[in-house]
């Protein structure tokens, strides 16, 4: 986590940002987007959601954040398809380094990969309502 100080320069300093390091690697601004969409609109079945982002309406948080974020119209029609592509890459590669034991086993036994598939799922139910939002 980023501190600093308020906007004035004074008071105590407070979080500004969270950097999160743990699969960092080249990637797109888009898929970056998508990433922090899929944790925190969050793009996903609402029964894998934290008990507080269970009933949020994610449309509206998506448009919410690409306004904020300044997602450009034609960046924001691509979203959805690269979350859908963004699934299916993360459930090969956790299958893949599941066999290999460790933490990624543990997490692939533990559902990571059956909460990757309702998400996918989740996302072509819900789709056309979540572009409703991108436009």
């Amino acid at each position: 986590m980023i501190f600093r100080r308020g906007t004035e320069g004074g008071g105590e300093p407070g979080p500004y940002a969270f950097i999160d390091f743990d699969l960092a690697r080249p990637t797109t601004r888009l898929f970056d987007i998508v990433t922090t969409l899929r944790h925190w609109a969050p793009i996903s079945d609402p029964v894998d959601r934290a008990p507080l982002l269970r009933g949020v309406e994610v449309g509206a948080r998506l448009r919410l954040f690409c306004d904020a974020y300044g997602v450009p119209p034609r960046d924001r029609r691509r979203l959805l398809e690269l979350a859908r592509l963004r699934f299916h890459r993360s459930y090969t590669v956790m299958r893949t380094r599941a066999t290999a034991g460790g933490n990624w086993a543990k997490m692939w036994a533990g559902g990571a990969g059956e909460r990757i598939r309702r998400a996918a799922a989740w996302l072509d139910v819900h789709e056309d309502e979540l572009h409703a939002h991108l436009v």
